[in-house]
C-alpha cells in the first residue's frame, strides 16, 4: 500500500515538473519571437503569467 501511494506521489511530482518545463520553454519561444519589450507589453501574455502565479501561489496556500 505505502509503495503505491509513493509511486504515485512521484508521478504526480514527475507530471508537474514536465508541465512546468513546457511552460517556460513556450515563454521562452514568445520572448525570442516578440521581444522582451512586447513580449512585456502584450496584456494578453501579462495576464496569463499573472494568472498563473496566482493560481501556483493558491495551491502552496491551500497545502498549508
Amino acid at each position: 500500500m505505502t509503495i503505491a501511494i509513493l509511486s504515485c506521489l512521484q508521478v504526480h511530482g514527475s507530471l508537474e515538473i514536465f508541465a512546468l518545463l513546457i511552460i517556460a520553454f513556450e515563454l521562452g519561444m514568445k520572448v525570442k519571437w516578440l521581444g522582451i519589450k512586447m513580449f512585456v507589453c502584450h496584456i494578453r501574455t501579462v495576464i496569463k503569467v499573472l494568472a498563473h502565479n496566482f493560481v501556483a501561489q493558491y495551491k502552496d496556500f491551500r497545502k498549508s
